[in-house]
């Protein structure tokens, strides 16, 4: 008996069906009846090697072409092309609103910290209208003043400075009042501030207009009275190319350092006028005054007087004496 056919019927649980009949039929042989186990193997071969041949079809190199079968249904793999993964495009972040949206770059940072902070200036911009400005640009701030016969307080100035991050936000104001130079720093999302206005946009070369406290006070005077003179939105805002004229020294900075990197202003390291000081590594050579050159003459006369000073005595007198003489 060439083949042994077992028949299996159980019935079947499911309700409403009939009896299903479970067949199970093992080979010990080829069709042929040769009793021989070769015919099984070659049909194997055979269906393996059409297996692999409709396999060859569908699988395809990084070229376009498909591969090689190669034995029993093993295909051969076409090694792709280096490099197998592509980078990226880089794309430009885009700021939206405003510069206080942007994430500091610390080492530590808390994204849900940022993240309820950024929805809490969401909501804060829903109440008031925080318009898009720059360093240098005239504004008008109002905030609440519990001391004030209005309640409120308006303050007009030019835009130095902006700092802060999120909720923390900050822009300061410079203007010229009777003569004296008053700044006030505003928190942009305090819930004391009631409008902020332009009145002016402007943009200045420099990030950093603190250097205008050392210049005349032409530079930073804006009537409190003011109104909008702001142009059409559509008309781009060029940059401000007047250099301001700094006064002479002492300054309330050294604005000549490359940390400063100012472009706005004229700022000479060299001109009269320099205290001594150490920039970059460089030394300032110290101009000194008739007055000061005067007291040294003094003090070195005392000092010769009581034979404190003894080496090279005659040499240094007659520096002095000639007026070349710089004590670093």
């Amino acid at each position: 008996m060439d083949a042994l056919f077992c028949r299996l019927v159980r019935p079947s649980f499911a309700l409403g069906t009939k009896v299903s009949a479970l067949v199970v039929q093992r080979g010990f042989g080829n069709a042929s009846g040769d009793g021989s186990v070769e015919g099984d193997e070659q049909t194997k071969k055979a269906k393996l090697e059409e297996n692999a041949h409709k396999m060859q079809g569908d699988v395809h190199g990084v070229q376009g072409k498909p591969t090689e079968a190669i034995g029993l249904g093993q295909v051969h793999f076409t090694r792709p092309t280096k490099p197998t993964m592509k980078k990226e495009e880089t794309v430009e972040k885009k700021r939206i609103w405003g510069p206080e949206f942007e994430l500091p770059q610390y080492t530590r940072t808390t994204p849900f910290k940022y993240h309820v902070e950024h929805r809490d200036m969401f909501a804060r911009r829903q109440v008031i209208d925080i318009p898009e400005f720059h360093i240098g640009s005239i504004l008008a701030i109002t905030r609440a003043d519990p001391f004030s016969p209005s309640r409120s307080l308006r303050f007009v100035g030019i835009c130095i400075r902006r700092g802060g991050y999120g909720l923390g936000a900050t822009c300061t104001l410079r203007n010229v009042i009777a003569g004296e130079g008053v700044e006030i720093c505003f928190e942009l999302y305090s819930p004391i501030i009631l409008s902020v206005s332009v009145l002016r946009l402007a943009r200045h070369p420099d990030s950093d207009l603190r250097y205008l406290r050392d210049a005349p006070s032409q530079y930073s005077t804006v009537p409190v009275d003011s109104s909008s003179w702001t142009e059409s939105p559509a008309v781009p805002v060029p940059l401000e190319k007047t250099l301001v004229q700094l006064r002479p020294r002492p300054w309330s900075r050294r604005w000549w350092l490359p940390k400063y990197n100012i472009t706005g202003a004229k700022v000479d390291a060299e001109a009269p006028g320099v205290i001594a000081t150490r920039a970059m590594g460089k030394h300032v050579k110290r101009v000194k005054s008739e007055k000061q050159k005067e007291k040294e003459r003094v003090m070195w006369e005392k000092g010769q007087r009581k034979g404190k000073l003894d080496i090279g005595a005659e040499w240094i007198s007659e520096q002095i004496r000639d007026g070349t003489y710089y004590k670093g």
